[in-house]
């Protein structure tokens, strides 16, 4: 069990991110800078405040069930318990949607200045980072402004779509190029993260989360996302003659990981397991996603309604088992492995399918409401719901930490 989780931690969670940055360069197509940025507030923020705010007390009914490693001397009591889910703002298994919405709004600029609906011939004004006092404004650039600003791809300068696909193409042409350089960039950056001393300087909780959930390496995942699908015309024919070479050299990587890295220790770990997971993470998501068009292409009932139901279920999962544990664990038989994975499944995917069903409640788990629904309302531009989730986060957060 060990194994396989080493071997689908190097791939299932960038595989979001990677393509939530595709999605991002489709999505401009239909929406403007600020509905752009609005949705990804609804589908993204929201949720996470939602997870945080109501589904994270289902988590704490984990105090109940037997714990075969006795919890710390300080905790006498469930509201003690309690206390520790709200300490950190931290959305549970739903951190990606935080992420997310940080990207999103970081690289919204960015992404329309290399966009081709948003900056045309008739819009030379567009700057990348929103300011009109950024040096990216002043027109012609300079090749010193080209390399250093923001209007590059991996600093090779680009201020059109057009240069940005011919930017990405240079870097990413290639069978050789296109599974080198975005292993390497991921892997380098992966690395760093594993050797930097977090819990010199961070809280140990912090310090935590940002060793097992490495915010810079899926912000690159993400930004290559956006890159390879503008560029799709020119490395198309690569992904799709090497995908199945990309696809299973990404497997071995990830597979042969763990027990590499039970050989090693210290910084010599550290830097094989960068380097391993950065490759065994892109070579595997190129190959897979390649291999998936091409064999999963015909459009199918089924496909959709699952895709509808994967962001729920996702986002409750683990606080089903964490309610169905609580009670199962105390029954002998209910507690074994088989019949768990049985019992949280269907009831998982029950629950999931009721809620895309639940017209106006499905808002707050990132789905879209039916037209005309009274969530998010017409109210501040449909941020009530956001404001709401907001203030009572806050509240939470002070309540845990000061109480």
């Amino acid at each position: 069990l060990v194994s396989f989780n080493s071997f689908t931690d190097v791939w299932t969670m960038p595989m979001f991110f990677y393509l939530s940055g595709q999605n991002a360069y489709g999505a401009l197509f239909r929406r403007s800078e600020t509905r752009f940025r609005d949705e990804r507030v609804h589908r993204l923020l929201v949720p996470a405040l939602f997870l945080f705010v109501v589904t994270q007390s289902l988590s704490t009914l984990g105090y109940f069930a037997p714990h075969l490693v006795p919890l710390p001397v300080y905790i006498t009591s469930y509201i003690e318990y309690a206390r520790g889910a709200y300490t950190i703002f931290w959305p549970a298994q739903g951190w990606f949607l935080l992420y997310l919405f940080i990207y999103s709004q970081i690289f919204t600029h960015w992404f329309r200045a290399f966009h081709p609906v948003h900056n045309t011939s008739e819009s030379t004004t567009l700057s990348c980072c929103g300011s009109t006092a950024c040096c990216c404004t002043v027109k012609p650039f300079n090749c010193l402004t080209k390399f250093f600003c923001c209007l590059n791809f991996l600093l090779k300068p680009a201020q059109t779509p057009d240069q940005f696909i011919s930017a990405v193409k240079w870097f990413l042409g290639g069978p050789i190029r296109l599974a080198l350089i975005p292993g390497l960039l991921i892997s380098l950056v992966e690395t760093a993260n594993n050797l930097s001393p977090y819990h010199y300087f961070l809280p140990l909780e912090i310090a935590t989360l940002a060793t097992l959930f490495p915010f810079f390496t899926y912000m690159v995942v993400f930004v290559l996302g956006y890159a390879t699908v503008a560029a799709e015309k020119e490395i198309r024919h690569d992904c799709k003659l090497w995908s199945w070479t990309y696809f299973v050299t990404g497997t071995v990587l990830s597979i042969v990981k763990f027990p590499i890295l039970r050989l090693l220790s210290g910084v010599y770990m550290q830097i094989t397991a960068g380097l391993m997971r950065g490759f065994g993470m892109w070579l595997f998501l190129i190959g897979s996603i390649q291999l998936a068009r091409k064999y999963l292409s015909e459009p199918k009932d089924w496909y959709r309604t699952f895709r509808i139901m994967a962001m729920p279920f996702y986002l409750i999962h683990l606080q089903i088992i964490m309610v169905i544990a609580g009670g199962a664990m105390w029954v002998p038989y209910l507690r074994t492995f088989p019949v768990m994975l049985i019992i949280t499944t269907f009831v998982n995917i029950a629950l999931s399918y009721l809620i895309t069903k639940s017209g106006p409640f499905c808002y707050f788990f990132g789905l879209p409401p039916p037209n005309g629904s009274c969530l998010p309302g017409k109210q501040l531009r449909g941020f009530v719901p956001v404001l709401v989730l907001s203030g009572l986060a806050v509240i939470l957060l002070l309540l845990a930490n000061l109480l």
